[in-house]
């Protein structure tokens, strides 16, 4: 685990010790981004990675991917076809002795689409398909799906039923769990982080402790080693984490480069106010207060307006915003425009190194139906440090990765 911050050398070690490695000892480089996938070719010419294609796996990449691992070759490739791989890819990887790198933390929770093989990231609050609940309810019902107690589903091998091959293949795999008889949730596979399958793992983040793919590890009881990466001169190290002060050198640095917008009638849309039947706090800006305030929307939009022309004097190539996905269309207009719009979970890219006013617009929970995945476990997760992490990652894709200063308007007092 080289748990360091962002624009440390993370990446630079990789394409150094990967170049040091000889040529017989083979990688698999697995990156957020296809741009990134290049910076890695083109780092590491002498390997000669390759990028699984769906040309070569007769229109599935994945195919690809499982041919170029039984020839031995360097791959690098993206999260979202590492994340799909399954059984026969585990068993595969077990005779050809690679060493993995992973940046940045893998979506190793997600929801299942039971109708075909594609999963969703539910680190947010989601929405329930309605027919999908009732198929699964029929499902359990039957006895076709069995539950045991720690919520796991498993196959019952005396049916079949081709429209849900999918859905019995996961099962079979021992990674598929139901939480409240209405979501299915599946779970990388295991193995992978077992040094059967692989001869070294190592994964590269930032605020590892604060991210599910930490309570992942803790889940299966999987141990590890972290580390942080130092420069020194031209070449990036390893030592062990905190001995070298990175993190707190890095806060230190980063303070003095971001100006946040304390203009309270622009900051009063985040405030957080409280119900007073349910005696709780309303948290401002979630995905769910999206969802239910559309007319607070065009308030947003015009502090938005107001912070990039008037109060930052923002030039339209150096603005870039966010907020939850689903809402993006909804929030889009002449000033929040499409081409500046940068992804909620963006990391591991440095395209936007330009832009220096910011407008992050959410105010980010993990999903409820993960806190109490974990909960049940006796693992409890912190949403606070969950929430700072990701900001953290989303900021530094801006100018602040090159030492410029930024400002950034951001609502949600929380």
């Amino acid at each position: 685990m080289i748990d360091s911050p962002c624009g440390s050398g993370k990446t630079v070690w990789s394409i150094q010790y990967i170049n040091s490695l000889p040529a017989k000892n083979k990688v698999i480089f697995v990156t957020p981004f296809l741009a990134e996938c290049d910076r890695i070719i083109a780092g590491c010419s002498r390997k000669r990675f390759v990028q699984p294609s769906a040309k070569a796996g007769k229109g599935r990449k994945i195919n690809n991917f499982i041919n170029l691992i039984k020839e031995n070759k360097n791959i690098v490739t993206t999260h979202a076809l590492f994340g799909a791989i399954d059984q026969s890819f585990v068993k595969e990887l077990k005779l050809h002795n690679y060493t993995l790198i992973i940046d940045e933390a893998l979506n190793v929770l997600n929801k299942i689409n039971i109708y075909d093989e594609s999963t969703e990231d539910i680190s947010e609050e989601s929405y329930i398909n309605k027919k999908q609940v009732s198929d699964i309810k029929t499902l359990l019902d039957r006895g076709i799906l069995i539950k045991n107690e720690d919520d796991e589903i498993s196959w019952n091998k005396d049916f079949y039923l081709g429209k849900y091959d999918m859905l019995k293949n996961k099962s079979d795999t021992g990674n598929l769990f139901i939480m409240d008889n209405d979501l299915l949730m599946w779970t990388f596979p295991r193995e992978i982080f077992s040094e059967e399958v692989f001869k070294e793992v190592y994964l590269l983040t930032y605020q590892f402790d604060f991210q599910i793919h930490s309570y992942y590890f803790k889940f299966y009881n999987i141990k590890y080693d972290k580390l942080e990466v130092v420069m020194s001169g031209e070449k990036c190290k390893l030592f062990p984490y905190g001995s070298h002060g990175i993190d707190l050198n890095f806060r230190k640095q980063a303070k003095g480069l971001i100006e946040i917008c304390e203009n309270q009638k622009m900051n009063s849309v985040g405030s957080p106010s409280i119900n007073l039947l349910e005696k709780t706090p309303k948290t401002a800006l979630s995905i769910k207060w999206y969802s239910e305030n559309r007319e607070s929307f065009k308030v947003i939009q015009n502090n938005v307006s107001n912070f990039w022309k008037n109060i930052a004097g923002a030039a339209g190539n150096d603005r870039m915003w966010t907020c939850f996905k689903d809402f993006e269309k909804s929030m889009s207009n002449q000033t929040l425009c499409k081409k500046n719009f940068i992804a909620i979970n963006a990391r591991a890219t440095n395209d936007f190194a330009n832009k220096k006013y910011l407008c992050y617009l959410a105010n980010r929970y993990i999903n409820p139906c993960m806190t109490r995945f974990f909960a049940k476990r006796d693992i409890h997760l912190n949403q606070d440090d969950f929430a700072l992490a990701e900001l953290i990652q989303w900021i530094w894709r801006s100018a602040i990765r090159n030492g410029e200063k930024i400002y950034l308007y951001i609502p949600s007092e929380r």
